[in-house]
Order: C-alpha cells, then sequence, then structure tokens
C-alpha cells in the first residue's frame, strides 16, 4: 500500500535543462566582423598520369611477388601518384549577395551587348531565350572569376582554358561557388568532422591501454 502511494506522487521526471540567457550586444560590432562565406576546391593539373597510373597497376597486379621488376614499378606508381596529388592546389570561391551577383551578371552581359531582364539575370539556364549557349557560358564565367579570391588575377579566359582543359574541375569550382551563394556558413560540412581521436594523449592511451590489460 505505502508502494502504491509512494508510485502515484513520485514526478515522473525532472527537467534539468540550463536556462538560456540571451546577452545584449552591439549589432554594428557584430555585422562589421561578419566576412562572407568560401569554400575551397582542389583542382588538379594532371590528369594525364592517370593512365600511366592504370598501367602501372595492371603491371604490379600481374607481376609475381619476388620477380626483380616489382620494386621498380612500384616505385614509379608511387612517383606518378606524388606528382599528381603533389600538384593539386586549392581555390577558394568567395560568396556574394543577390544583388551582387545580378550586377556582375548585368555587366558581363552589357560588355556582349546583351541587355538582359531581371529574369534572365537571375536564371542563367535554358530558359534565358535573350542569350545565346556561348553567352551564357561566358557570363557565368565572369561571375566565376569575379568570385575566386585565390589564387588571385582569375579572368574568365583563364577558366575558358581550364574548361576545355579539363572540364570536371571548373565544374568543382562552380558548384563551390553555387553553395557560397546559397547556403549559410554553419552548413559547411566540415563542422561534422571531429578529430579529437587523433589527439597526441589520445593515441598514447589507446596504445598504452592492450599493456594495462
Amino acid at each position: 500500500m505505502l508502494f502504491r502511494s509512494a508510485a502515484r506522487t513520485a514526478p515522473v521526471s525532472v527537467d534539468t535543462t540550463p536556462e538560456v540567457k540571451v546577452e545584449d550586444f552591439d549589432p554594428k560590432a557584430f555585422i562589421q566582423g561578419i566576412r562572407p562565406y568560401r569554400e575551397a576546391t582542389l583542382i588538379y593539373p594532371g590528369g594525364d598520369l592517370i593512365p600511366r597510373m592504370r598501367e602501372l597497376a595492371a603491371k604490379i597486379d600481374a607481376t609475381e611477388d619476388g620477380d626483380p621488376a616489382l620494386n621498380d614499378l612500384i616505385d614509379e606508381f608511387d612517383a606518378a601518384r606524388k606528382a599528381f596529388t603533389d600538384g593539386g592546389r586549392w581555390w577558394e570561391v568567395e560568396g556574394r549577395s543577390t544583388d551582387a551577383i545580378l550586377a556582375m551578371r548585368r555587366a558581363a552581359a552589357k560588355q556582349r551587348g546583351i541587355d538582359l531582364d531581371e529574369n534572365d539575370l537571375g536564371d542563367l539556364g535554358e530558359s534565358s531565350g535573350a542569350m545565346t549557349d556561348t553567352d551564357r557560358l561566358a557570363i557565368l564565367l565572369d561571375q566565376l572569376a569575379e568570385q575566386i579570391v585565390v589564387p588571385s588575377g582569375v579572368t574568365r579566359a583563364d577558366l575558358q582554358t581550364m574548361l576545355d582543359i579539363a572540364e570536371p574541375e571548373v565544374a568543382k569550382l562552380i558548384s563551390a561557388m553555387t553553395l557560397v551563394n546559397t547556403r549559410a556558413a554553419q552548413g559547411a560540412n566540415v563542422f561534422a568532422l571531429d578529430f579529437s581521436s587523433r589527439r597526441s594523449g589520445n593515441r598514447r592511451q589507446r596504445r598504452s591501454s592492450p599493456r594495462s590489460k
């Protein structure tokens, strides 16, 4: 009887969530400290090394262990892979506001003798009937060149040259530009990364754990 009475009067749960305290601050100073969202994209120039690496990989797979030629093949493969990865460079694209993007597109269109309305400026897809495919691409590359901040001094002509040689690399930059123009910085996937287990203290602890058992 006593147990049933206590069960009826005991609280089911207790809310221990800390009270949220919103502190006042200077909005002008805060806004002055805001910086545009940037994304970094690794661009690789050594696409011509891929077939050689595939050829070497096939030869390595076909070579028996102990064959004198095996080490040389592996060394050549490792050298080609290193040349490819070492050749990569980080490019940074910086976000722009909608008004700034429209202004960039309007200026790029006028340079080509095109007077676009707001619908055409806001949508560079196939629905923009006032432009040819060549004009549409040129305006997009002009915009991309404006938003690339590292390396400095990139032009539409530079991007067109890259496009002619390795279109997927330019596509990576366009994807980065789309991200910084449409997504908040806190949406970047870097915040999901967790390297805590790589800290030196944790590594020593993992190494000593088997010996402590």
